[in-house]
């Protein structure tokens, strides 16, 4: 992974320069060819800043993966898709869908509590400790990864192995 991370080094800086981090911001929803990739929250501001950079570059890495792809003739969707744009309304839907998520509660390996969600086309997973949450992530899968992964968090694993 560190050699991808070194070959694409320019090319993720200039993703992180794209998108400034706001005073007091704790979350992210990222859109990828204009449908809702995944969105992660941090309960503290501090910390979440400290995450925001590898949080860019795992989404961007994303991105660039996908555009290979669709170059190569293997990946989902036409150039038309690459094209689109993020709607609030498709951002809504995606909360919508996380919220209404089924919900497995487990005792946390730490402290607190660990949750899972899948739900048709997302999964996700949150920390809570003393009722509050901690950290929350929640990823868009295709309809692929949907139909095969519903239930666990395989269908995100790729994006989330790029966060290094």
């Amino acid at each position: 992974m560190r050699d991808v991370y070194e070959a694409k080094g320019a090319d993720l800086d200039g993703y992180l320069k794209s998108f400034r981090l706001a005073d007091g911001q704790k979350g992210i929803l990222v859109f990828v060819d204009g449908r809702p990739a995944g969105l992660d929250f941090v309960s503290r501001d501090k910390a979440f800043g400290e995450l925001y950079p590898k949080l860019v570059k795992s989404y961007a890495m994303e991105a660039m993966l996908l555009a290979e792809e669709r170059k190569r003739g293997r990946g989902k969707g036409d150039a038309a898709k690459a094209l689109a744009k993020p709607s609030a309304d498709e951002a809504r839907e995606f909360l919508r869908r996380g919220a209404a998520s089924e919900e497995k509660k487990y005792e946390s390996v730490g402290l607190g509590w660990s949750y899972r969600y899948a739900g048709p086309g997302i999964v996700g997973s949150a920390l809570a400790f003393n009722e509050k949450v901690v950290h929350m992530a929640f990823f868009g899968l295709d309809e692929a990864g949907a139909a095969e992964d519903m239930g666990s968090m395989a269908g995100s694993a790729r994006r989330r192995s790029f966060r290094v």
